[in-house]
Order: structure tokens, then C-alpha cells, then sequence
């Protein structure tokens, strides 16, 4: 019984250490996003889509009908 307990813990460390980890990439990752100041990124990121699809500012020519 003692056994199958300290198999458990040891899995749930593993599982915790290994989602800090993941994590800590997912971080990095963020980080170095915002740090990259290149400006084809920035102006591509502030302008939002807007399919023409969906209502919204998109009209149709009035000669298309």
C-alpha cells in the first residue's frame, strides 16, 4: 500500500513539474511576442478583421446589386 502512495505522489509531482514547465514556455513565449517590436507585425496586429460576411462596416458597390 505504501508502495502504490509514493507511485502516486511521484506521478503527481512529475504532473505538476511538468505543467510549471509547460507553463514557463507558454511565458517565454508571451514574453518574446511582446518584446519583438518588428512593425509589419504591429500594424498586421492592430488593425482587426472584419469579414465581409457578417454585418459590420463592409457595404456592397451599389452597381453589384
Amino acid at each position: 500500500m505504501e508502495a502504490k502512495r509514493e507511485a502516486r505522489l511521484a506521478i503527481s509531482v512529475a504532473t505538476s513539474t511538468s505543467s510549471q514547465a509547460s507553463l514557463n514556455i507558454t511565458e517565454a513565449r508571451l514574453a518574446k511576442r511582446e518584446a519583438d517590436h518588428d512593425p509589419r507585425k504591429a500594424a498586421f496586429a492592430s488593425v482587426p478583421y472584419q469579414s465581409p460576411l457578417v454585418a459590420g462596416p463592409f457595404t456592397p458597390s451599389p452597381d453589384r446589386g
